[in-house]
């Protein structure tokens, strides 16, 4: 398979990545983008195929994606391995500088690097995504052509309330942010019937099955799940509480109980009246 753009990011730059790969697809580019947990050693060999195959290769900066460079082993780096494929092969590079990030001069890279500092596109906004995209394409930062499709591309739109991950036919096709404003957009070659796998950060699993036609856009809500754990955090805290109270209960019983064993019983009160009675009534007969 050969791609005319390669999207190159960082963990941290996911959902720009995303939304940009969505945006390209649906203009009708032929776009490649990969997550980062989906990488093996045969398949970055793969990833160095795309990138020499590609025309425009974007890459996407923010503050720390470039950190590798400041060490000596910055090859061990995946992005800093594209981004040099990219420039030994000549490719045209598209930096994307995301939340004010400026590119760092010449000094900050490493030799074979420096070219990186050279390469400029018009600024980026997140809020005027298709705008951007508009100016890259006028001004001809895009060098690649769309292409009209005969057939719409189909995407599922994930939200999720919790972190998890996303697999499909037991491959991993997305990770999600919980709470996140933007979806994941998953493209789809078919209409049909899919079933995912959500597996959560605290390993909790969900199954959705969903159906979806050509073109269509279709948003998947994986909602946030009651586990059995803090079912049972919430039952633990009510037996806490009533073991409290019934202490209280069983102290004051017991409190109560030691006053009452305090306090002289009335019958032996009474024995003593009857026989100080009694006592003085003798002493009156002897006197008489």
């Amino acid at each position: 398979m050969v791609y005319d753009i390669f999207i190159s990011y960082k963990r941290k730059s996911l959902a720009t990545a995303n939304n940009l790969y969505y945006r390209l697809i649906t203009r009708g580019y032929s776009a490649f983008f990969d997550l980062e947990e989906m990488r093996r050693d045969n398949f970055n060999a793969q990833l160095l195929n795309y990138i020499e195959n590609a025309k425009d290769v974007f890459v996407l900066l923010e503050e720390g994606s470039l950190d590798a460079c400041k060490h000596d082993n910055w090859e061990d780096d995946w992005f800093c391995k594209e981004i040099l494929h990219a420039l030994k092969n000549k490719k045209n590079i598209i930096p994307v500088l995301l939340g004010d990030y400026k590119m760092p001069i010449e000094e900050f890279f490493p030799e074979e690097l420096k070219d990186l500092s050279l390469k400029n596109a018009p600024e980026f906004s997140f809020y005027y995504f298709e705008e951007y995209l508009n100016k890259l394409i006028e001004k001809g930062y895009i060098t690649s052509t769309a292409q009209n499709r005969k057939q719409a591309v189909s995407f599922f739109k994930f939200y999720s309330d919790e972190n998890c991950q996303v697999f499909k036919d037991g491959k991993l096709v997305c990770c999600l942010e919980g709470m996140s404003d933007e979806p994941y957009y998953l493209p789809i070659s078919r209409k049909g019937e899919y079933r995912f796998k959500c597996i959560f950060d605290f390993g909790k699993i969900l199954i959705k099955d969903s159906v979806i036609d050509n073109g269509e856009e279709k948003i998947e809500h994986i909602k946030k799940m009651r586990t059995k754990f803090k079912l049972n955090v919430k039952i633990l805290y009510f037996l806490c509480g009533l073991l409290f109270v019934l202490n209280v209960v069983i102290i004051y019983y017991n409190l109560t109980l030691e006053k009452e064993n305090e306090k002289p019983h009335n019958t032996e009160i009474e024995m003593d009246k009857m026989q100080e009675l009694f006592n003085k009534n003798v002493e009156v007969d002897i006197k008489e």
